[in-house]
C-alpha cells in the first residue's frame, strides 16, 4: 500500500481519541527519525513518549471551550493601576510556511503605546507554539528594556493557564514556556493574565502586520497609522 492508503486503512478503525493518539505518535516518530539521519541524535524513549502524552493532553485541553465571559466582564482592555506597565500579546499563525509573526504592545495606566514590536519567526509548528513563543518574545524584550513590573496579557488560554501551573511540561510548548518563567525571575512583579480577543485586539492587529515584515521591528512611543487608531479605539 502507498503512504496515504495505509494511514487510513490504520485510522478508519480507530476512535477519536485513539486516532489523536495514533497520529501524534506517528509524527513523533518522524520527528525522531529526521534528528537521527540528519542530526546523529539517538532518541530517548522517555522523552519521546513524555511529548506524546503531553501533546495528546494538550491537544485534548485545546478542543475544550474553557473561557465563558461573564455578563459583567470587559470588553475593552483595562489599563494597569500604578507604575505597572501592561504588555498584549498575540501571533499570528501562517500553516503553508509554518511561519508565525509575533505582535507585542506595552501601554502604561494611561493607555499610552510605550513600545510596539513585531518578531517573525520561522519553523513554527502550530499556533500554540506560536503563541507561546510570543509570549517569551514579550519577556526577553521586557527585560532587554529595563521594565521590572509588568503585567502580560494574551489570548491564548493554553499558554496563559500553564503559565499559572507549577506542574512540569516536557513537551515543546511547556520547554518554550520553561524558559519565559526563567527570565521572570529578572523581574520584581509579573503577573500572566488571559482576556478574550476583544481585550486584545491591539497585539492582534500588530501581529497580522509582522506577517509582512522579515526581521525584526520596534516603535518607542509611536506605532503604525493602523496600530495607533486601534489603540484609541480600545
Amino acid at each position: 500500500m502507498d503512504w496515504l492508503t495505509w494511514l487510513g486503512s490504520c485510522v478508519s478503525s480507530l476512535s477519536n481519541t485513539d486516532c489523536v493518539l495514533f497520529l501524534i505518535t506517528v509524527w513523533a516518530v518522524w520527528g525522531v527519525r529526521n534528528k537521527l539521519i540528519h542530526e546523529s541524535i539517538s532518541p530517548d524513549i522517555a522523552m519521546v513518549v513524555s511529548f506524546i502524552k503531553n501533546y495528546v493532553a494538550e491537544f485534548e485541553a485545546s478542543q475544550v471551550v474553557l473561557y465563558k465571559p461573564s455578563p459583567s466582564s470587559s470588553s475593552r482592555w483595562l489599563p494597569p493601576s500604578g507604575n505597572m506597565i501592561k504588555v498584549n500579546f498575540d501571533a499570528a499563525f501562517d500553516s503553508h510556511m509554518l511561519s508565525s509573526s509575533s505582535g507585542i504592545v506595552f501601554r502604561n495606566h494611561e493607555g499610552f503605546l510605550l513600545v510596539v514590536a513585531v518578531f517573525p519567526h520561522s519553523h513554527i509548528p502550530n499556533p500554540c507554539v506560536a503563541e507561546a513563543q510570543a509570549c517569551l518574545d514579550v519577556i526577553s524584550l521586557a527585560k532587554d528594556l529595563f521594565f521590572r513590573n509588568i503585567i502580560i496579557e494574551g489570548d491564548s488560554l493554553t499558554v496563559i493557564k500553564k503559565l499559572q501551573s507549577s506542574s512540569n511540561d516536557m513537551s515543546l510548548i511547556g520547554m518554550i514556556l520553561s524558559d519565559v518563567n526563567s527570565l521572570s525571575k529578572f523581574f520584581e512583579g509579573v503577573t500572566f493574565q488571559f482576556v478574550p480577543r476583544d481585550c486584545n485586539e491591539v497585539a492582534h492587529k500588530t501581529a497580522l502586520l509582522g506577517r509582512h515584515s522579515a526581521s525584526f521591528s520596534v516603535w518607542v512611543e509611536e506605532a503604525a497609522t493602523v496600530i495607533e487608531a486601534a489603540a484609541q479605539k480600545d
